[in-house]
């Protein structure tokens, strides 16, 4: 340490020795200082330090260096990290048993950080930090020693020096203003060129109540932040101007994230707050793209709530180590500690609303657009599955060419992740064994499967230039299962889909749809299929297709005894455990809403005959498909039927309801006496 210590009696008192023990400290982990003298004030127990100044620097191994046993100078980055303060003021400093405190701690408003890195031959770069009105009171913090080098430990070996420095605790540190500067150059054959730079300001910097790594609030009041950056392609510098409302994180505990990493803290299960809390206000960015034309966005307000972390039994370090000292993990293990990072964290609610993006017209005259979103958002993601990832009041009311798209929600969510044991140990098993996923799909499936999945789309509308519009009202699909990968439990649901004949790209299609006259396809469907493990039944409660213009079927089926072990093995065992199952009863319904009308005429101006005829030709067709029953009675229900719902009701019922359920291995044998089936079934045809 340079610099004199001026005391009014001429003789160290207890703070000037305490700070100069600060001084060695700070030196012993690699610094170096200077001042223009230490001065302590008696009256206000205050020291005053001039011209404070510390310096660190050094070099290290670049990663993509050259192997060879003599580094170059190519092969490293040299860096220096320089903080100057004209006055440091102290008041009330004090050591004891290697914890420094004082009740405040100050800067005067010219102290600077130069933080300076050079690879020889590739290029430089420069940040500069300036603060004004810096303080901290109620301060207090070890300098601890550096760790031991240990080949063996190059990552873990920081673990107790990152614990003690994240013990430092204070009432409140505050900086009135923060500005930037940053230049990055890079070096080739030509000379030095210029290939990004950037100034900004942070106002209102504040941390309050802080202790043990915990801190009670962290804000900014705003930032402003104009960078250029070199277009690689053209060589041009493109600018960005991006500004930041206030931003708030209260309850935040950076120590939970050391606990983490730390091999001998034990596996709790227990969700830590890391950050109780986040809310900024207001977010602009303007993008220049070149030619003159720039990328706008602006956002409202965001929020977080509670990031947590849960404890896992796998040393992350320990892996850090291994990579670090060159050696490569095993598949497993690396695998394993990638998907137990993931299910360390999670979050409760991240939103942000007030979406607005102007894209200008890169690609010609009159292609750009601007687009909103009331809100994007995600809750309850964490290591058992994601509750939603939503987002909601899309509008784009003017694209290019004349289009517009809107859309009210779509959200993906109640996902729930299959459990980590059985994922654990289908990792070993296709590490060992790289062909077990070829040979054995379900049971990797089983293991990875989620166990519950939905999607939801509302308020859907696209206008594409030169056609009608495409527009969903609702769609819905909910999966979950106890017998994974097949589900137990669906429900799928299409509220009103419009969309233009035209478009459909099915050639037969098409020409068929617009046979029966329909310019547009609106279409509604529902569908709900359950399996209880309790009762063994297996429901499809509800089938239900509308299309406008055509009509409406709405069915229903039940079965019984359907065994665990028919989804389970559904290839293999299954297939005899199905066996068992046995049929309870299905009805279905068709109301025509245009296709009888319109299908007649199509199909008859399709053969050249005229519609009696062809409504003739239909009747005798369902008759004959029963002819594989072999049954007159029901041969001549099918003949009135069908009569009477082309040329009368337009409604056709179709019933299946015996009097006791018929396990289906009894409708398989009766398969070789067909014309007992009806009346086995109890099955009905008639046309209301």
């Amino acid at each position: 340490m340079s610099g004199a210590i001026l005391s009014p009696a001429g003789a160290q008192n207890s703070a000037e020795a305490d700070y100069a023990a600060y001084i060695d400290r700070i030196e012993a982990l690699g610094f170096e200082t200077s001042n223009g003298g230490v001065r302590y004030e008696a009256s206000a127990d205050r020291l005053v330090i001039a011209d404070d100044r510390l310096v660190l620097s050094g070099t290290f191994p670049l990663p993509e260096g050259e192997e060879s046993n003599q580094a170059t100078p190519e092969d490293e980055l040299t860096y220096e990290l320089v903080f100057t303060a004209g006055t440091t003021i102290i008041e009330g400093f004090d050591e004891e048993n290697g914890t420094f405190s004082a009740r405040n701690w100050s800067y005067s408003d010219d102290a600077r950080l130069v933080i300076r890195a050079e690879s020889a031959g590739q290029g430089r770069g420069q940040f500069e930090f300036r603060f004004i009105d810096t303080e901290i009171t109620d301060y207090s913090f070890e300098v601890p020693a550096l760790p031991a080098a240990d080949p063996e430990r190059p990552a873990s070996r920081w673990l107790a020096f990152a614990r003690a420095v994240l013990g430092s605790s204070y009432e409140t540190t505050t900086i009135g203003a923060m500005a930037l500067t940053m230049e990055a150059y890079e070096t080739s054959p030509d000379g030095e060129q210029l290939v990004f730079s950037a100034t900004g300001q942070m106002n209102g910097y504040r941390a309050l109540n802080a202790a043990a790594g915990r801190v009670a609030e962290y804000g900014i009041d705003s930032i402003v932040q104009n960078t250029l950056t070199r277009n690689e392609a053209t060589g041009e510098m493109l600018s960005q101007t991006t500004r930041y409302g206030e931003t708030v994180y209260k309850d935040i505990d950076a120590m939970a994230i050391v606990d983490l990493f730390d091999p001998a803290i034990p596996e709790t299960g227990e969700r830590v707050t890391i950050t109780g809390s986040q809310i900024a206000r207001g977010y602009e960015s303007r993008q220049d793209l070149g030619g003159g034309v720039a990328l706008e966005i602006r956002g409202g307000e965001s929020r977080v709530e509670n990031i947590y972390v849960i404890k896992r039994d796998f040393d992350f370090l320990g892996l850090l180590d291994q990579l670090l000292r060159g050696e490569e993990p095993r598949v497993e293990d690396a695998i394993r500690g990638a998907l137990q990072l993931y299910r360390s964290f999670g979050v409760d609610v991240a939103l942000i609303n007030d979406i607005a993006v102007s894209v200008p017209d890169i690609g010609g005259p009159d292609s750009g657009f601007s687009f909103e979103i009331s809100e994007m958002g995600m809750t309850d993601i964490g290591p058992d599955g994601i509750g939603s990832l939503d987002i909601a009041g899309v509008n784009a009311p003017a694209l290019p060419e004349g289009g517009s798209f809107s859309l009210n929600l779509a959200s993906i969510g109640d996902i729930e992740f299959a459990d980590y044991g059985p994922m654990s140990d289908m990792i070993d098993q296709l590490v060992n064994d790289p062909s077990f996923a070829d040979k054995n799909p379900l049971a990797v499936a089983r293991a990875f499967a989620p166990r519950s999945f939905g999607i939801t789309v509302e308020g859907l509308d696209i206008n594409l230039p030169g056609t009608d519009p495409i527009a969903l009202d609702l769609y819905v699909l909910d999966l979950w299962t106890t017998v994974p990968p097949i589900p137990t439990a669906i429900e799928l649901r299409t509220d009103n889909f419009t969309l233009p004949v035209s478009v459909i790209e099915d050639a037969d299609a098409r020409q068929v749809l617009e046979g029966l006259g329909l310019d547009t396809l609106t279409w509604s469907d529902e569908t709900r299929i359950y399996w209880d493990e309790a009762s063994q039944d297996l429901t499809l409660e509800r089938i239900y297709v509308s299309v406008a213009g055509i009509g409406t079927l709405e069915g229903s089926l039940r079965f019984a005894n359907v065994p665990r072990a028919a989804l389970e093995d559904p290839q293999g065992q299954g297939q005899i455990a199905l066996a068992m199952a046995s049929f309870v009863d299905g009805e279905f319904r068709f109301v025509d809403d245009g296709l009888i009308e319109s299908g007649l005429a199509f199909a008859a101006k399709d053969a050249g005959v005229p519609e009696s005829v062809m409504t003739a030709a239909f009747i005798e067709q369902a008759v004959e498909a029963t002819a594989f029953f072999q049954n007159e009675a029901f041969t001549e229900m099918t003949r009135d039927a069908a009569t009477r719902f082309l040329k009368e009701t337009g409604t056709l019922n179709i019933s299946v309801k015996p009097a006791n359920s018929i396990p289906l291995t009894q409708i398989l044998g009766n398969l070789a006496a067909p014309q007992t089936l009806p009346d086995l079934l109890n099955l009905q045809i008639s046309a209301e």
